[in-house]
């Protein structure tokens, strides 16, 4: 066999959903989720935590352009536990099951 194996996820989906089944379960808001993420403007980033968590509701066409960067993902690594790269990783996944081009930003994309 050549090359290394790579699991398939058996469900895929965007990382809003996962935020917020974790806002949940924790009884947090986005405020709150914002300020555990040790960012310097928690009023923006609440801001594009609710644009994600709203975004992923929405058609492909809408989600695919929100992108979480590496700032956000750290913060919900230092928030909520864990690696920095799985965000950025879950993200890929993600845009990729929905046929949006990570490594491709345009203006037109929102990160958060």
């Amino acid at each position: 066999m050549t090359g290394e194996w790579q699991p398939t996820p058996a469900e895929v989906f965007p990382p809003g959903e996962y935020i917020e089944d974790e806002l949940k379960a924790r009884g947090w808001t986005t405020r709150a989720l914002a300020e555990r993420m040790g960012v310097e403007d928690v009023e923006h980033e609440e801001f594009a935590l609710d644009l994600m968590l709203a975004g992923y509701g929405m058609e492909p066409e809408f989600s695919k352009n929100i992108i979480l960067d590496e700032q956000t993902a750290r913060g919900l690594a230092r928030a909520f536990g864990g690696s920095h790269q799985y965000w950025l990783e879950h993200d890929r996944i993600w845009r990729g099951s929905i046929g949006a081009d990570a490594a491709v930003s345009t203006s037109s994309e929102l990160t958060v």
